[in-house]
């Protein structure tokens, strides 16, 4: 059931959570907004055969989503929370968790245990630990607008691109990010790069004399990211959402 969380979104960081914890959210939702940082969530719609569709453009759309993780949601036999975490997975979006309770691995029903094990692979925040809305909301937003530069303390110079090595294998030497891209977005990943560049950060993308139709295309690219264990950050150009 969809709750007034005390604001009206615009532009938005998806927020999902269980509707009987919407008086726990809704003052650190508040919060965040205050910040200035942009939210949706799930007030107002209407519960009809468009609802669930709703949900999903609005998870296809968002930047990421942030997830407040309850003991009441793993007791629930059926969340739509688990559906929404569920609909991200899907459309590739990052997804923040906050922990509001601590929780042991032996306080988990079997039939959350899956899930449960799935969502600590994800970004957690640990909010359980801190008392003050306030102090949460802080923790969110800074999770959530952090640059890149705090994943890499790094100083900009071009990664090498040797093409003696299997191009599936990431590059050796020191660390980089890789800026994935497709051709038609070409523009928006060289500037990009340039703003990386002006604050410091060593960047590798795919060069020119790559032929198109080998092996670099974005989902694969981040599919083998997220097998090496790296940190993936999707950045959103314009309209994204289902036509």
């Amino acid at each position: 059931m969809a709750c007034d969380l005390g604001f009206r979104p615009s532009k938005y960081y998806f927020l999902s959570y269980n509707s009987e914890d919407a008086d726990r959210v809704s003052e650190i939702a508040r919060q965040m907004s205050r910040t200035g940082i942009e939210l949706w969530y799930d007030n107002g719609i209407k519960y009809d055969e468009k609802w669930e569709r709703t949900i999903a453009e609005k998870i296809y759309g968002c930047q990421a989503v942030v997830l407040f993780f309850t003991r009441g949601i793993l007791y629930k036999e059926s969340s739509f929370v688990e559906k929404e975490y569920k609909m991200a997975l899907t459309f590739k979006r990052k997804i923040y968790v906050v922990l509001m309770d601590e929780i042991d691995d032996e306080d988990v029903p079997p039939f959350k245990v899956l899930w449960w094990t799935d969502i600590k692979t994800q970004q957690c925040i640990e909010a359980h630990a801190i008392a003050d809305p306030g102090r949460i909301a802080e923790e969110i937003v800074s999770a959530l607008t952090r640059n890149v530069t705090d994943y890499m303390e790094l100083r900009f110079t071009d990664a090498p691109y040797d093409t003696k090595r299997n191009k599936s294998e990431p590059c050796s030497g020191k660390r980089y990010v890789f800026i994935s891209y497709s051709t038609k977005n070409l523009e928006d990943a060289l500037a990009m790069r340039g703003a990386l560049m002006n604050r410091g950060v060593r960047t590798w993308m795919a060069p020119g004399d790559i032929p198109a139709g080998s092996t670099y295309w974005v989902d694969k690219e981040v599919e083998r990211a997220l097998s090496y264990g790296r940190t993936v950050i999707p950045v959103a150009l314009g309209d994204q959402g289902p036509e």
